[in-house]
């Protein structure tokens, strides 16, 4: 639960600086949807400068006779030498994995990484990007997301995201 209340105060201080942004552009924030794997995430990508976004993230699967899992998460991306159309960047990421099983005990496990990539924007307002990822993953004892209950894993990942900018 405590993550849960510090991912509260996290997207109310994005939610508070994005006000901030909007009075230097019109352009302020965005809807941005993700593919890993086969997980689908969505996420609200907020200017907080002219080359840095954070962004808080969602994730949810409902399975009827299994139960929910649910990912939420936050990124913080820095833009490098960009153009006007593409913009490398590196990031940050950190989240939890929570699952509620229909039986059983809930389970959470921890993420976080660090990432590089690029996105290229055809107008102000759409982009679609890219990024490679290098993540540290927490399992609880009870988990078996990652393989390894109760242990710390290191592996790569990509992602594929197209953003909706308003």
């Amino acid at each position: 639960m405590k993550i849960i209340h510090i991912t509260y105060i996290l997207i109310l201080f994005m939610i508070s600086t994005a006000n901030i942004k909007a009075q230097e552009s019109e352009i302020s924030w965005g809807i941005s949807a993700s593919v890993q794997d086969a997980q689908l995430d969505i996420s609200l990508p907020v200017w907080t400068g002219s080359n840095n976004i954070i962004a808080p993230t969602l994730g949810v699967i409902y399975m009827d006779n299994r139960g929910t899992d649910l990912r939420l998460g936050l990124i913080d991306r820095f833009f490098i030498k960009a153009t006007e159309k593409i913009k490398p960047f590196v990031g940050l990421r950190a989240g939890a994995l929570f699952t509620f099983p229909n039986e059983g005990e809930n389970v959470i496990d921890y993420i976080i990484g660090v990432f590089s990539g690029g996105e290229y924007f055809f107008s102000d307002n759409f982009s679609v990007g890219v990024e490679a990822q290098l993540n540290i993953s927490i399992s609880d004892k009870s988990s078996s997301r990652f393989g390894n209950p109760g242990g710390v894993n290191l592996n790569t990942g990509t992602a594929i995201f197209a953003t909706i900018y308003f």
